[in-house]
């Protein structure tokens, strides 16, 4: 009866058909900005560095994120309320559900990783050197937990298997709460990574025209933390009490604008390191903190050296900008 008479209700509004665009427009953008930072990094270094090749993994699970939900969502099984469903859309459901569980926290740490090794090669200065490893214990540890308390809360894992929808054993509330806190850690270590390199910048950076510059360089990166907040949100919406069923769209788009917008940001750096020694007058400068001399080694302008603070010299001993 149920089957015959709930689908002329319709179907619940969700947000499926906009996901190809921000796909297709996160894509572009995010492919111009590493081509751009990986030919910063051939004309400045000379060669693609370690965490470079750590973000282009990222990315690509980024990619693989979003046209895997890209299929789903504007597939037939979205479209459907659960009263339409047949236990193979359910399964394919379950599948693209558990890989997204898996993708996202990996994508993200990942990320996170390629930005904390390129801090941890700035310098030898310890406290940034201790923030970073701290960070970056932390962001493994939430993105561990964040994958087995969401893959593994119902047993069997993939509880919409056939019949066993009725017979699975589900831990509801541990998730939620483990959805809270792993959330709000991501958000907490976003903001983090992109405050560590603060303290250095204003630190080796002379003129106050030349710190904001720098300043805004990293700190454009709280874009990412802003879509991580809106990912959060709309979660929890989607966990709200209802008769219709969830429409996952929102969170995936927010989910897949995060990882995007982190990776973009990311590549800000070795843009600006890039216009400073393409095209200093851009951005109004002649010389910077990690530009280079003649002979290929880095002219280190440490305010250090005339201030006699800590040695927090930037580390370029192969003769190149670190950014």
């Amino acid at each position: 009866m149920v089957n015959q008479v709930m689908p002329a209700a319709g179907h619940p509004y969700n947000k499926s058909t906009q996901f190809i665009g921000v796909l297709v427009m996160f894509t572009v953008l995010m492919a111009a900005f590493i081509a751009i930072r990986l030919y910063s990094r051939i004309t400045i270094n000379g060669f693609i560095r370690g965490h470079d090749y750590v973000l282009l993994f990222a990315a690509l699970v980024a990619f693989g994120f979003g046209t895997m939900n890209a299929a789903m969502l504007n597939g037939p099984t979205h479209f459907q309320g659960n009263w339409d469903r047949s236990w193979l859309d359910y399964i394919h459901d379950q599948y693209s559900g558990k890989a997204s569980e898996v993708l996202y926290p990996v994508g993200v740490f990942f990320i996170k990783t390629s930005l904390l090794l390129f801090y941890w090669g700035l310098t030898q200065w310890w406290p940034l050197r201790v923030a970073v490893g701290v960070t970056w214990v932390v962001s493994l540890g939430n993105s561990l937990a964040m994958i087995f308390t969401w893959v593994f809360r119902c047993s069997p894992v993939l509880s919409f298997d056939g019949m066993e929808y009725f017979t699975a054993s589900c831990k509801t509330d541990m998730w939620l709460k483990s959805m809270d806190i792993t959330g709000a850690l991501n958000i907490v270590t976003d903001v983090v990574i992109w405050l560590i390199p603060l303290p250095l910048v204003w630190k080796i950076t002379q003129g106050n025209r030349e710190r904001l510059l720098a300043s805004l360089t990293f700190g454009v990166g709280a874009l990412a933390c802003i879509a991580c907040g809106f990912r959060f949100y709309s979660l929890h919406k989607i966990l709200a009490p209802s008769l219709l069923p969830p429409d996952q769209s929102e969170w995936l788009i927010w989910g897949m604008a995060e990882m995007y917008i982190a990776i973009i940001c990311s590549c800000v750096p070795a843009i600006r390191a890039l216009i400073i020694k393409k095209a200093p007058s851009i951005i109004g400068a002649t010389s910077d903190v990690y530009s280079t001399t003649a002979d290929g080694k880095s002219d280190e302008k440490s305010a250090d050296k005339e201030k006699g603070g800590p040695d927090v010299r930037v580390e370029s001993s192969r003769g190149s900008s670190p950014v």
